[in-house]
């Protein structure tokens, strides 16, 4: 069902390569199959024909965080205007984990 579901998308892509939908859709059957490159791929091709889809921000970011790159989750939130994100590290077990924080922001309190 979702090669099918590829498929679609990848004929409506080659069809209007301009659809910004298109290649935020397409994300969300590369992360359903774990190809978080691949998603992240699409996201960006889809802000690199219209940077101000907030949404489309917001999913890089997570696909980042899926994808355990947490400097380039940073990296997008900041540039979706997000300056009072704190990363912090935990110790859990043996395990060191990384985590964000958003902090609200000063003119917000």
């Amino acid at each position: 069902m979702r090669e099918k579901a590829a498929e679609k998308l990848v004929d409506a892509i080659n069809l209007a390569p301009k659809l910004t939908q298109a290649y935020v859709v397409m994300r969300r059957v590369f992360v359903k199959q774990k190809q978080y490159p691949e998603a992240i791929q699409q996201l960006k091709e889809a802000l690199l024909l219209d940077p101000r889809i907030v949404f489309a921000r917001l999913n890089l970011a997570q696909a980042y965080v899926q994808y355990n790159s947490l400097q380039a989750t940073v990296a997008e939130l900041k540039t979706r205007g997000e300056k009072n994100v704190l990363k912090i590290k935990i110790l859990d077990g043996a395990e060191v984990k990384s985590k964000l924080i958003f902090l609200p922001s000063p003119d917000k309190i």
